[in-house]
């Protein structure tokens, strides 16, 4: 089973050819990098911005992400994630 809803997956090398990102499709993302690409694709941040330039902490509020934004685009309330490695390293996937 695959995700479900209607998401966007990111796939290299099944991606529809885009110009600004071509270069940095060439090497494989750092995690905010692909979360930079990702919102680039989708026209939340601006395409002016190499996806390297954006770290973890750029996604903190006010951080780069912020002037970054187009429009009157804007994230909510950061919430956290407690992953322990042991269990995400025994997860399966579920089939539906």
């Amino acid at each position: 089973g695959g995700a479900s809803g209607g998401g966007v997956r990111l796939d290299r090398a099944e991606s529809v050819p885009n110009p600004v990102l071509d270069s940095e499709r060439k090497k494989t993302f750092f995690c905010s990098e692909l979360v930079a690409a990702a919102a680039k694709e989708a026209g939340i941040i601006s395409t002016t911005y190499n996806c390297s330039y954006f770290w973890p902490g750029s996604f903190a509020v006010g951080g780069e992400v912020d002037e970054a934004m187009i429009d009157d685009n804007t994230y909510g309330q950061e919430i956290l994630i407690d992953c322990h490695v042991n269990e995400i390293g025994r997860a399966r996937e579920i089939s539906d």
